[in-house]
């Protein structure tokens, strides 16, 4: 799982690096000066695409996580519910960021 995390993070540095334009911070479109035009579909296909690989790669680790306390007894269970507790409430966190952003 390390490795598609790591393909897919390489993945997104690269097509941002080489996508032909880009929008900082919401504003105009700007032509990126290392930009390769002819690679302009493959990159949006690639950006695409990588959320999605993100997803699936979040949710086997979460089965990892779960299966992994379930064979562990002691401590290692102790440690893996609190890991477990501590991405509960960091995706609570991460969902509630919105409504923050709503209230400003």
């Amino acid at each position: 799982m390390l490795w598609v995390g790591a393909v897919a993070l390489g993945m997104t540095v690269i097509a941002c690096l080489l996508r032909p334009e880009f929008q900082p911070g919401g504003a105009a479109w700007y032509a990126n000066p290392i930009g390769v035009p002819a690679a302009g579909r493959a990159i949006d296909v690639a950006l695409d695409f990588t959320p999605y690989l993100l997803a699936a790669l979040v949710f086997f680790l979460a089965i990892d996580l779960v299966v992994r306390w379930r064979r562990s007894t002691g401590i290692e269970r102790q440690q893996a519910k609190f890991f477990g507790d501590a991405v509960v409430i960091v995706v609570l966190l991460l969902a509630g960021l919105p409504l923050l952003e709503a209230m400003h």
